[in-house]
């Protein structure tokens, strides 16, 4: 990694991969985390014997420290058998998820901070049916005797994201492209998240077969550069961490209309509180977006009773500038405008 992406002053490489079970050829862990922030502590995720191979798989999750916050994230890197081995990769993506509800729980083999970020990322090489992807984003398990009910793994109780990278140069997204096989291009490295406690900024795979030579040369790359690294596409992704915020509800004063009022303070730096009110029981989303209507904060996303409420949101992650907040609740929508200026 130095050799790739040398360190500057007081920056260094923190690795993990979890051990085999024993010393034969048989063990097999070949996911490898690297970080630039310190890797707490790794848990083995373990997969069936893969039988067709004679092979022992296991995947495996990384708690890393960040920076400058009190939470931690919880990696989970990913690598489930191939090609037409179905069964062995349900199987694999089901302990994933199971590990993951495990985790959220207290009393199991790790206890996750309430709003710990997640992310699963790896070659999950899901060629066969589409309610592979079910497994990993919706909780949708197949196995309900053995793993437990189907459940939304999100913090909130809704689906984790789909970091979708699209390819460069290419208006789709393919991870895999290997002219000599008889597989076509395609996409098996996924990334998933808790798309409650960060946001997503930017993602690609990078294609640099497809990219205008102008392109490649101010990048310092080649065209076949990407294909002779690896028959797998390399995928960015780059995230914010969200504020999660409390909300006050004052129930006893029950109102006849559902409105969402203008925050205050505005302009403010770096806390202002978002007031509104409900008229009836009913699902209510509240999220900040910026100017270019990306989505930057979701503060309410549950069902809420008829009251009044408020709700404090931080934007210390945020830069200066115009921001829009959006309350959906039934039939009831609204939009204001709040300045943020540093």
């Amino acid at each position: 990694m130095e050799q790739f992406l040398e360190s500057k002053d007081e920056q260094t490489w923190y690795h993990a991969k979890i051990n085999p079970v024993d010393n034969t050829s048989n063990n097999r862990v070949d996911v490898l985390v690297v970080s630039r922030y310190p890797i707490l502590e790794s848990y083995r995720i373990q997969g069936l014997k893969y039988l067709p191979y004679g092979v022992d798989k296991a995947n495996s999750a990384h708690l890393i420290d960040l920076p400058n916050s009190e939470n931690h994230l919880l990696l989970v890197s990913a690598h489930t058998p191939c090609c037409q081995s179905n069964f062995y990769r349900e199987i694999e993506l089901q302990e994933i998820m199971s590990f993951i509800r495990d985790a959220k729980s207290q009393g199991g083999v790790v206890d996750l901070e309430l709003n710990t970020p997640i992310i699963i990322s790896g070659d999950m090489n899901l060629v066969g049916p589409s309610h592979q992807k079910d497994i990993l984003t919706e909780g949708d398990l197949i196995d309900n005797d053995f793993y437990g009910q189907d459940f939304k793994p999100d913090w909130d109780e809704t689906s984790f994201a789909d970091a979708k990278p699209f390819s460069t140069g290419f208006p789709g997204v393919i991870t895999w492209y290997d002219e000599s096989s008889v597989y076509s291009p395609g996409r098996l490295d996924y990334l998933v998240y808790s798309d409650y406690t960060i946001n997503l900024i930017n993602s690609y795979s990078l294609f640099t077969k497809l990219l205008p030579e102008d392109i490649l040369q101010s990048h310092n790359l080649n065209f076949d550069d990407a294909m002779k690294a690896s028959d797998h596409l390399p995928i960015v992704a780059d995230f914010t961490l969200k504020q999660i915020v409390g909300v006050e509800n004052d129930n006893n004063i029950l109102p006849n209309n559902t409105e969402l009022h203008q925050n205050y303070p505005n302009p403010f730096n770096p806390n202002t509180t978002i007031s509104y009110s409900i008229s009836e029981s009913d699902f209510v989303q509240l999220k900040v977006y910026d100017m270019l209507g990306r989505e930057v904060s979701k503060l309410v996303n549950e069902e809420q009773s008829s009251g009044k409420y408020k709700v404090e949101f931080d934007s210390s992650l945020l830069t200066s500038g115009i921001y829009f907040y959006r309350i959906v609740s039934g039939n009831y929508s609204a939009i204001r405008k709040m300045v943020i200026l540093k």
